[in-house]
């Protein structure tokens, strides 16, 4: 019965290594995504609204994943750090 559970314990490290690996890649290839954005964001101001679009639609998938404490100290911030909330004009902005 201990080998089960020890081979049940591997399996699950294993897939949390590959969840924190994917989400490693996934935060690099946003970062080089919206840097590439960013640069093009110089020439025009749809750009510019895209790439702030794009940043605060991360911002919420990953405020929905926070639960307790954290998501009161998230939220706490948002609504107390001048220039750390939502934006309040441009397509798609929906806070205040």
């Amino acid at each position: 019965m201990g080998e089960i559970t020890g081979a049940k314990t591997v399996e699950s490290v294993a897939a949390l290594g590959r969840s924190v690996l994917r989400f490693s890649w996934a935060a690099t290839m946003f970062g080089a995504q919206q840097t590439v954005n960013m640069i093009g964001a110089a020439v025009g101001a749809e750009s510019r609204a895209s790439t702030a679009e794009a940043f605060d639609a991360v911002a919420s998938a990953i405020e929905g994943q926070f639960g307790g404490v954290f998501r009161g100290a998230y939220r706490t911030a948002v609504e107390r750090v001048p220039g750390l909330g939502p934006r309040t004009s441009g397509a798609g902005s929906t806070r205040s």
